[in-house]
């Protein structure tokens, strides 16, 4: 079991729970609300398999994504990493920290994203993030 923080509510970016409207497409994950630099914790355990980047045109932000044994996909956005692909995760393990977003949106509320999916004949079948973490 894992503590979150609280979602991130609406602001002028948008609000922050899972299917949110995002002009033509919906939001795939939740939106936790953190400060910069926070400890970002692993929500599933698993192995890193892949460090990106979330905007080709921004290369100071990043994503960690991480596959389970059940092939459950889980994409954290907005860390600075300080583990890299291959690594095997527990939901005790660091990520790295929160990134500041406020330096590519203004008056966006600080977070995290993390979003769930499974692939369904190559496609991503998003799940709703609060189905599968707990709260205290």
């Amino acid at each position: 079991m894992i503590t979150i923080a609280a979602q991130r509510t609406a602001d002028k970016h948008g609000a922050g729970y899972f299917r949110a409207p995002r002009g033509n497409r919906k939001h795939n994950g939740i939106d936790y609300a953190c400060y910069p630099n926070s400890m970002i914790f692993a929500p599933i355990e698993g192995m890193i398999t892949k460090v990106g980047y979330p905007y080709a045109d921004d290369l100071r932000f990043r994503y960690l994504e991480i596959k389970n044994e059940d092939s459950l996909y889980c994409r954290v956005f907005y860390v600075e990493p300080i583990i890299g692909r291959g690594t095997r995760v527990t939901t005790k393990s660091i990520l790295g920290t929160s990134q500041k977003l406020g330096d590519r949106y203004k008056d966006i509320t600080e977070h995290c994203h993390i979003e769930f999916f499974t692939l369904v004949d190559g496609e991503r079948n998003y799940i709703d993030p609060e189905d599968i973490l707990t709260h205290d």
